[in-house]
């Protein structure tokens, strides 16, 4: 479902971190990955778009997540 997420909504809630452009967030010490979540994958990126969302706050917390239908990513 969420992996084509960007041709359904303009702000969807969270993003799969493999395919997420985050501005700034390795200079950010606030906003981390925790690694309280199993390794196997099962909330990190979820909590990670969160952190943000909270970090920028009030009206401005929708928007942090932008769908980008035209992006590619290739992993190697």
């Amino acid at each position: 479902y969420f992996y084509a997420i960007a041709q359904r909504m303009v702000h969807p809630s969270w993003g799969v971190t493999a395919n997420l452009m985050v501005r700034g967030a390795r200079h950010n010490s606030t906003i981390q990955f925790k690694n309280i979540y199993p390794k196997t994958g099962g909330g990190e990126d979820i909590d990670f778009v969160y952190q943000f969302k909270q970090w920028y706050g009030g009206s401005l917390g929708r928007f942090v997540t932008v769908g980008v239908p035209e992006a590619k990513a290739q992993h190697p």
